[in-house]
């Protein structure tokens, strides 16, 4: 259930890039990021876990996607930069 919050995250602002590349490749490349994120709980993530309530469950996947959402907007933006 907290993927399911959280995955759609990883996406907000994305909609410009499906014309420039395939669908497939970006969300392919923000599901593995945000599995990457979800399962090393890097930059404090593991820490947001730690709150009352399930609380941290879903907040903690939240957490990962917007790290998750950044990676994307800086590779893109830098390969788009180059390109």
């Amino acid at each position: 259930m907290d993927e399911f919050v959280a995955i759609p995250v990883c996406f907000f602002g994305r909609g410009y890039l499906f014309d420039r590349y395939p669908v497939w490749f970006i969300l392919l490349l923000g599901f593995i990021l945000f599995r990457f994120f979800d399962i090393l709980k890097p930059i404090g993530i593991k820490r947001l876990q730690e709150l009352p309530g399930g609380w941290g469950v879903v907040i903690d996947d939240i957490a990962a996607a917007v790290a998750t959402n950044i990676v994307l907007h800086v590779v893109f933006l830098g390969w788009w930069l180059i390109v």
